[in-house]
Formats: structure tokens, sequence, C-alpha cells
């Protein structure tokens, strides 16, 4: 009974990493992609290869001001009323800071 349940969470656990969150559309073709992975596809007789990923340092730009930071950060943008945005940037462990 063990085997089987450890089994099932394997293959439970591999859909789980093998997502394709990103869509590319070249012309009418639409192709499924996940980061740092290798994809080779054929269109119109071309073979095409190419790898989808992420910078080490992404820029955020506004009208304002801009800068840069590390991709373990994800940036927000909040509406608090009129004229008044707030920007965060956080971690996935909580850590960041809010303009």
């Amino acid at each position: 009974m063990k085997k089987i349940l450890v089994i099932v969470a394997i293959f439970c656990s591999l859909k789980a990493f093998s997502q394709e969150d990103f869509v590319i559309r070249m012309n009418d073709t639409l192709i499924n992609v996940a980061l740092d992975k290798s994809y080779n596809i054929n269109i119109k007789g071309t073979q095409l290869n190419f790898t989808v990923s992420s910078k080490d340092t992404l820029t955020y730009t506004n009208s304002f001001f801009s800068f840069s930071y590390p991709k373990a950060f994800r940036v927000s943008n909040s509406q608090l009323d009129a004229g008044i945005e707030q920007i965060s940037i956080m971690s996935a462990e909580g850590s960041g800071m809010i303009i």
C-alpha cells in the first residue's frame, strides 16, 4: 500500500513541476512553453530551436523613476487613492520594500 501511495504522489508532483505557464504566438501558431526548457518546432519547413529563460536582474520603469531588482522579487502596484500609487517589491519569504 505504501508503494502505491508513493507512486501516486510522484506522478502528482511531476504534473506540478512540468507546468507550461507561457504562450508564444508566431503568426497563427500557439506554443505552450515552460522556462528553461529547449523546444524544437518546424514552421513552414524551417526547423527552429529555442529556449525561454528569465533574466537575473529585471527593471521596473514608470513615468517618474526606474530601478533594477533581482528576479527573486516580484513587483506589484496598488492604487491607494486618486493619484496615489503604492509599489511593493517582495520576495517569497516576505522580505522587500514599499515605495
